[in-house]
């Protein structure tokens, strides 16, 4: 898992796309799963397609549709292989969640584009808001091998806001540690 955290316009959605083509070509990730602001949806769609030759449907709550126009019905869209593109506001509703953590298969890679919008409640709450309660029920129902963060605004986040980012790719651990776990694994 990782945190992307390149300025505006420095290209985190082509580093993304870089990867994920190249793991899908590996054979490594058969389902994918990319949240992002509606707004942002289309240009993820044009730039998979037209950038790396890769297919994503956009699920509207309906049906999967792909930039071309062509429409998938489906019943259990959470189910699908392939990349499947959805809106935040869409997917991080209280009633969608259980529908999204149900799957019977965990997405290989989740990708959330602005990621720093998962965040704990301002205004005087101290809990989650939805976006950071899925992906909190993502990670802990393992419903995914790895999770891709995306923000240009790393630093304009209190230092609390970072570090759950950080919890949520299990980088919250020092580096010494980690190779210590890496190395446990490998027999060393």
């Amino acid at each position: 898992s990782f945190l992307f955290c390149d300025e505006v316009g420095l290209g985190k959605t082509i580093e993304a796309g870089l990867a994920l083509r190249a793991l899908i070509l590996q054979g490594e990730v058969q389902r994918a799963l990319i949240i992002a602001p509606r707004s942002l949806i289309r240009q993820w769609m044009e730039e998979l397609r037209e950038k790396f030759a890769l297919t994503a449907w956009f699920f509207d709550g309906q049906s999967l549709q792909d930039v071309g126009g062509r429409i998938r019905l489906t019943e259990h869209p959470w189910e699908e292989d392939g990349i499947v593109i959805v809106s935040r506001h869409f997917v991080a509703r209280a009633e969608r969640i259980p529908a999204v953590i149900g799957t019977t298969r965990p997405w290989d890679v989740v990708i959330v584009d602005e990621a720093h919008a998962a965040r704990r409640r301002v205004f005087g709450h101290e809990g989650p808001n939805f976006m950071l309660t899925l992906l909190q029920h993502l990670q802990s129902h393992r419903r995914f091998r790895c999770l891709w963060l995306l923000t240009a605004t790393p630093m304009q986040l209190e230092a609390h806001e970072v570090h759950d980012l950080l919890l949520l790719c299990g980088l919250d651990e020092p580096s010494w540690q980690r190779w210590r776990h890496v190395q446990d694994f490998q027999g060393f």
